[in-house]
């Protein structure tokens, strides 16, 4: 049957001469769409390499005329209160680079004197539990790594692939900014802007939980916790006399706001290629009704 329709077409080629260059574009169309599916789908199944379920973020906007011993200080009280409540498991202070935080830094490290692109994430010896990351060689951070001569870092398992398949990760110096940092752990993986990017190599360098830089708070809570949480983590914060205009985030919450920008995308390009082939099939079957 569809051998005998472009048969027909073949012999009518004049007169179907727009419906055979509809044919071609569709085509075209269609292997476009079907190769930024299957891209988009391959990054989509690389792991995150972290959990989201019972965890929240919440950034903390000091004011600007806040010293550092102020911001320290009222660090340490968030955490203190929030360890004393039954439904806290962990918390954690980290930079911008959370979980489905669209945000990103990168720059060149160097190892040997070779270039290697990096994102950098800044987090305290207690991310990892918070986000349940996956180490696959060495140790997360520890707090006696504040007074190490040389600073660690932990390297995901990409940056190893990338930049260190030729040698031992767990010892290598990474030179960062001009300082020497030694790797001393591997995580599987830290793809933390969206499921729909591509992941890359991620150095993750250590700060202290109670210093002056780190504006993100982490928290994991027990499963099972309910929503009131959120109004008595907002009383913790307002609390302190100090952080006004912070925002509560359920981490889960944000995972479709990132994915957003590539999933509406996809639905455009998924319903142009529908319309195509109903558009097609309407044009073929047009002409085995004329002939």
């Amino acid at each position: 049957m569809i051998k005998q329709i472009f048969h027909l077409i073949w012999n009518t080629r004049r007169k179907n001469i727009l419906l055979s260059i509809e044919i071609l574009v569709s085509f075209l169309v269609l292997f476009g769409v079907y190769t930024f599916l299957l891209t988009g789908f391959s990054i989509y199944s690389v792991p995150s390499g972290f959990a989201v379920e019972d965890t929240y973020t919440v950034s903390l906007p000091f004011p600007e005329e806040a010293d550092s011993s102020r911001r320290v200080q009222v660090k340490r009280q968030v955490v203190n209160e929030l360890m004393n409540n039954p439904g806290v498991v962990e918390a954690s202070y980290s930079n911008f680079a959370v979980p489905y935080n669209s945000g990103g830094w990168s720059s060149n490290t160097f190892v040997d004197g070779k270039e290697a692109h990096s994102f950098f994430v800044v987090a305290d010896d207690k991310f990892d539990k918070v986000h349940q990351l996956q180490l696959v060689q060495g140790r997360w951070f520890e707090a006696s790594d504040a007074t190490r001569r040389i600073p660690p870092v932990v390297i995901n398992q990409l940056y190893v692939d990338r930049y260190l398949e030729d040698r031992e990760a767990l010892g290598t110096m990474i030179q960062v900014d001009g300082a020497e940092r030694e790797v001393v752990g591997v995580i599987s993986h830290y793809k933390y802007r969206s499921d729909f990017l591509s992941e890359s190599p991620v150095t993750v360098m250590f700060e202290p939980a109670f210093t002056a830089k780190s504006g993100f708070l982490n928290i994991n809570v027990k499963p099972g916790t309910p929503a009131t949480f959120e109004l008595e983590l907002s009383d913790i914060l307002e609390g302190t006399g100090y952080l006004t205009g912070f925002q509560i985030l359920k981490t889960e919450s944000k995972r479709p706001v990132v994915n957003r920008f590539f999933m509406i995308p996809m639905y455009i390009f998924v319903f142009l290629c529908v319309f195509l082939i109903l558009n097609v099939a309407l044009g073929l079957f047009g002409v085995v009704w004329y002939n």
